[in-house]
Protein backbone atom coordinates (compact mmCIF):
# COMPACT_ATOMS: atom_id res chain seq x y z
CA UNK A 1 0.00 0.00 0.00
CA UNK A 2 1.25 3.24 -1.21
CA UNK A 3 2.30 5.60 1.68
CA UNK A 4 0.54 8.51 1.77
CA UNK A 5 2.24 11.99 2.88
CA UNK A 6 0.60 12.98 6.18
CA UNK A 7 -1.23 16.13 6.34
CA UNK A 8 0.38 18.46 8.43
CA UNK A 9 -1.37 20.33 10.88
CA UNK A 10 -2.24 23.90 10.29
CA UNK A 11 0.17 26.51 12.18
CA UNK A 12 -1.21 29.52 10.81
CA UNK A 13 0.28 32.16 12.86
CA UNK A 14 -2.55 35.43 14.06
CA UNK A 15 -0.36 38.55 13.76
CA UNK A 16 -3.26 41.06 14.33
CA UNK A 17 -2.92 42.14 10.88
CA UNK A 18 -3.72 41.02 6.79
CA UNK A 19 -1.12 38.58 7.18
CA UNK A 20 -0.87 35.48 8.17
CA UNK A 21 2.08 32.60 8.65
CA UNK A 22 0.80 29.05 7.30
CA UNK A 23 1.77 26.01 5.76
CA UNK A 24 2.80 26.20 1.99
CA UNK A 25 0.30 24.91 -0.47
CA UNK A 26 2.68 24.94 -3.41
CA UNK A 27 5.91 23.99 -1.64
CA UNK A 28 5.64 21.28 0.64
CA UNK A 29 8.76 21.37 1.72
CA UNK A 30 8.56 24.85 3.17
CA UNK A 31 7.76 24.92 6.36
CA UNK A 32 6.05 28.12 6.54
CA UNK A 33 4.80 30.71 3.81
CA UNK A 34 3.78 34.10 4.33
CA UNK A 35 0.00 35.04 3.12
CA UNK A 36 -1.69 38.03 2.54
CA UNK A 37 -4.93 37.94 2.58
CA UNK A 38 -7.05 40.56 0.68
CA UNK A 39 -9.62 42.39 2.90
CA UNK A 40 -9.98 46.08 1.82
CA UNK A 41 -11.45 47.09 5.15
CA UNK A 42 -9.39 45.28 7.51
CA UNK A 43 -6.04 47.04 5.08
CA UNK A 44 -7.84 50.16 5.96
CA UNK A 45 -8.28 50.17 9.74
CA UNK A 46 -4.70 48.83 10.00
CA UNK A 47 -3.24 51.44 7.92
CA UNK A 48 -4.83 53.66 9.88
CA UNK A 49 -3.68 52.08 13.06
CA UNK A 50 0.30 52.32 12.00
CA UNK A 51 -0.79 55.97 10.72
CA UNK A 52 -1.11 56.80 13.84
CA UNK A 53 1.54 54.97 15.44
CA UNK A 54 4.62 56.02 13.47
CA UNK A 55 2.73 59.57 14.49
CA UNK A 56 3.05 59.03 17.83
CA UNK A 57 6.51 57.41 17.81
CA UNK A 58 7.97 60.57 15.21
CA UNK A 59 6.76 62.73 18.51
CA UNK A 60 8.37 61.17 20.97
CA UNK A 61 11.37 60.63 19.15
CA UNK A 62 11.23 64.59 18.51
CA UNK A 63 10.62 65.20 22.40
CA UNK A 64 13.63 63.02 23.59
CA UNK A 65 15.98 64.90 20.57
CA UNK A 66 14.56 68.17 22.37
CA UNK A 67 15.43 66.91 25.74
CA UNK A 68 19.00 65.41 25.23
CA UNK A 69 19.52 69.06 23.06
CA UNK A 70 18.80 70.78 26.54
CA UNK A 71 20.81 68.17 28.73
CA UNK A 72 23.68 69.09 26.23
CA UNK A 73 22.99 72.46 27.21
CA UNK A 74 23.22 72.54 30.56
CA UNK A 75 26.26 70.04 30.80
CA UNK A 76 28.19 72.85 28.50
CA UNK A 77 27.60 75.24 31.22
CA UNK A 78 27.95 73.10 33.97
CA UNK A 79 31.14 72.22 32.84
CA UNK A 80 32.13 76.37 32.02
CA UNK A 81 31.03 76.76 35.75
CA UNK A 82 33.37 74.43 36.94
CA UNK A 83 36.18 75.26 34.66
CA UNK A 84 35.43 78.94 35.62
CA UNK A 85 35.47 77.84 39.71
CA UNK A 86 38.67 75.94 38.84
CA UNK A 87 40.10 79.19 37.33
CA UNK A 88 39.09 81.60 40.47
CA UNK A 89 40.40 79.00 42.82
CA UNK A 90 43.94 78.98 40.68
CA UNK A 91 43.87 82.62 40.82
CA UNK A 92 43.10 82.80 44.36
CA UNK A 93 46.16 80.54 45.81
CA UNK A 94 48.29 82.28 43.43
CA UNK A 95 47.47 85.38 44.83
CA UNK A 96 48.20 84.46 48.47
CA UNK A 97 50.83 82.97 47.82
CA UNK A 98 52.94 85.14 44.91
CA UNK A 99 55.85 83.04 45.10
CA UNK A 100 54.51 80.26 42.86
CA UNK A 101 52.77 82.44 40.04
CA UNK A 102 53.46 80.01 37.12
CA UNK A 103 54.21 77.07 38.93
CA UNK A 104 50.91 75.75 39.15
CA UNK A 105 50.62 75.60 35.62
CA UNK A 106 53.71 74.16 34.56
CA UNK A 107 54.15 71.46 37.33
CA UNK A 108 50.36 70.54 35.95
CA UNK A 109 51.46 70.33 32.30
CA UNK A 110 54.28 68.44 33.02
CA UNK A 111 52.11 66.24 35.31
CA UNK A 112 49.77 65.50 32.56
CA UNK A 113 52.77 64.55 30.58
CA UNK A 114 54.66 61.82 32.58
CA UNK A 115 50.53 59.97 33.41
CA UNK A 116 50.10 59.74 29.73
CA UNK A 117 53.24 58.23 29.47
CA UNK A 118 52.38 55.54 32.55
CA UNK A 119 49.24 54.91 30.32
CA UNK A 120 47.15 57.00 32.89
CA UNK A 121 43.48 56.72 31.48
CA UNK A 122 41.91 60.12 30.11
CA UNK A 123 39.42 60.74 32.43
CA UNK A 124 41.76 60.57 35.09
CA UNK A 125 44.43 63.06 33.34
CA UNK A 126 41.92 65.39 33.17
CA UNK A 127 41.59 65.02 37.33
CA UNK A 128 44.91 65.01 37.38
CA UNK A 129 45.75 67.95 36.14
CA UNK A 130 42.34 69.63 38.56
CA UNK A 131 44.60 68.48 40.99
CA UNK A 132 47.97 69.78 40.45
CA UNK A 133 46.34 73.43 38.77
CA UNK A 134 44.83 73.03 43.10
CA UNK A 135 47.78 71.50 44.72
CA UNK A 136 48.47 73.94 47.25
CA UNK A 137 44.96 75.38 47.24
CA UNK A 138 45.03 74.69 51.18
CA UNK A 139 47.82 77.13 51.79
CA UNK A 140 45.21 80.04 51.76
CA UNK A 141 44.55 78.71 55.38
CA UNK A 142 48.10 79.23 57.43
CA UNK A 143 48.67 82.69 59.00
CA UNK A 144 50.86 85.19 57.03
CA UNK A 145 53.32 85.12 59.95
CA UNK A 146 53.90 81.95 58.80
CA UNK A 147 53.43 81.59 55.25
CA UNK A 148 55.41 84.49 54.52
CA UNK A 149 58.08 84.55 57.53
CA UNK A 150 61.57 85.16 55.99
CA UNK A 151 63.58 82.86 58.61
CA UNK A 152 62.99 79.13 59.42
CA UNK A 153 60.31 77.69 61.01
CA UNK A 154 59.72 76.49 64.47
CA UNK A 155 58.73 73.19 65.06
CA UNK A 156 55.38 74.44 66.25
CA UNK A 157 54.87 76.34 63.17
CA UNK A 158 55.84 73.62 60.83
CA UNK A 159 53.30 71.63 62.75
CA UNK A 160 50.70 74.17 61.82
CA UNK A 161 52.30 74.46 57.95
CA UNK A 162 52.02 70.84 57.17
CA UNK A 163 48.09 71.09 57.81
CA UNK A 164 47.45 72.13 54.44
CA UNK A 165 47.07 69.64 52.86
CA UNK A 166 44.27 69.27 55.60
CA UNK A 167 42.43 72.34 54.32
CA UNK A 168 42.61 70.81 50.75
CA UNK A 169 41.00 68.18 51.66
CA UNK A 170 37.94 70.26 53.69
CA UNK A 171 38.15 73.07 51.08
CA UNK A 172 37.95 70.63 47.51
CA UNK A 173 36.60 67.53 48.64
CA UNK A 174 32.41 68.83 49.24
CA UNK A 175 32.64 70.17 45.54
CA UNK A 176 31.02 67.39 44.02
CA UNK A 177 33.03 67.81 40.34
CA UNK A 178 37.00 68.03 42.74
CA UNK A 179 36.50 65.71 44.63
CA UNK A 180 38.13 63.07 42.19
CA UNK A 181 41.07 65.66 42.23
CA UNK A 182 41.55 65.43 45.67
CA UNK A 183 44.26 63.22 45.99
CA UNK A 184 46.99 65.50 44.52
CA UNK A 185 46.34 67.94 46.94
CA UNK A 186 45.50 65.88 50.07
CA UNK A 187 48.39 63.24 49.08
CA UNK A 188 51.36 64.95 47.41
CA UNK A 189 53.49 65.45 50.46
CA UNK A 190 53.18 62.39 51.26
CA UNK A 191 56.51 59.83 51.08
CA UNK A 192 57.22 56.29 49.52
CA UNK A 193 59.01 55.64 52.83
CA UNK A 194 56.09 56.44 55.03
CA UNK A 195 58.10 59.97 56.95
CA UNK A 196 55.81 62.02 54.69
CA UNK A 197 52.28 64.20 55.92
CA UNK A 198 49.78 64.53 56.96
CA UNK A 199 48.62 60.70 57.40
CA UNK A 200 52.41 58.84 56.68
CA UNK A 201 50.81 56.45 53.85
CA UNK A 202 53.77 54.73 52.62
CA UNK A 203 53.85 53.19 49.26
CA UNK A 204 50.90 52.07 47.60
CA UNK A 205 48.85 53.63 49.97
CA UNK A 206 49.61 57.06 47.88
CA UNK A 207 47.24 57.21 45.27
CA UNK A 208 49.45 57.29 42.23
CA UNK A 209 47.94 60.69 41.00
CA UNK A 210 50.01 61.94 44.09
CA UNK A 211 52.91 59.84 43.53
CA UNK A 212 53.42 60.98 40.01
CA UNK A 213 52.99 64.56 41.15
CA UNK A 214 55.56 64.25 43.98
CA UNK A 215 58.53 64.13 41.50
CA UNK A 216 57.24 67.04 39.47
CA UNK A 217 56.44 69.49 41.76
CA UNK A 218 60.32 68.66 43.33
CA UNK A 219 61.33 69.23 39.76
CA UNK A 220 60.31 72.37 39.35
CA UNK A 221 60.40 73.47 42.82
CA UNK A 222 64.16 73.15 43.07
CA UNK A 223 64.66 74.39 39.64
CA UNK A 224 63.20 77.79 40.25
CA UNK A 225 64.85 80.68 41.92
CA UNK A 226 62.94 81.41 45.38
CA UNK A 227 63.44 83.94 48.31
CA UNK A 228 65.10 81.03 50.61
CA UNK A 229 66.75 79.49 47.39
CA UNK A 230 68.84 79.62 44.14
CA UNK A 231 67.96 77.38 41.69
CA UNK A 232 69.41 74.26 41.36
CA UNK A 233 71.03 72.90 38.09
CA UNK A 234 68.97 70.15 36.24
CA UNK A 235 71.57 67.48 36.37
CA UNK A 236 71.45 68.12 40.49
CA UNK A 237 67.97 68.30 40.66
CA UNK A 238 68.22 64.83 38.14
CA UNK A 239 70.49 63.25 40.68
CA UNK A 240 68.75 64.17 43.87
CA UNK A 241 65.46 62.32 42.29
CA UNK A 242 67.31 59.51 41.42
CA UNK A 243 68.50 59.11 44.90
CA UNK A 244 65.38 59.41 46.11
CA UNK A 245 63.50 56.92 44.58
CA UNK A 246 62.51 53.98 47.54
CA UNK A 247 62.50 56.61 50.01
CA UNK A 248 60.65 59.91 48.91
CA UNK A 249 59.54 59.05 45.26
CA UNK A 250 57.92 55.61 44.03
CA UNK A 251 60.50 53.84 41.98
CA UNK A 252 58.45 53.24 38.86
CA UNK A 253 57.10 57.16 38.45
CA UNK A 254 61.20 58.06 38.65
CA UNK A 255 62.12 55.80 35.98
CA UNK A 256 59.24 56.69 34.02
CA UNK A 257 60.15 60.57 34.90
CA UNK A 258 63.46 60.33 33.91
CA UNK A 259 62.66 58.32 30.38
CA UNK A 260 60.07 61.50 29.45
CA UNK A 261 63.03 63.85 30.34
CA UNK A 262 65.53 62.17 27.97
CA UNK A 263 62.80 62.36 24.93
Amino acid sequence: MANRRKKRPSRSLELGLPISIGPSQVNPKAEFVVTVENNTKDQDKTHSQLVKELTEVRQRIAELEAIEIEHEQAKDKLEHCNTQLTKALVRAGELRDGETEGHAERVAKMAVSLARAMEVGEEELGHIRSGALLHDIGKIGIPDSILFKAGFLTDQEWKIMRRHPVYAYELLSPITYLEPAVDIPYCHHERWDGTGYPRGLKGHEIPLAARIFSVVDVWDALGANRPYSDAWPPENIVDYIRESARTHFDPSVVEAFLELLSQ
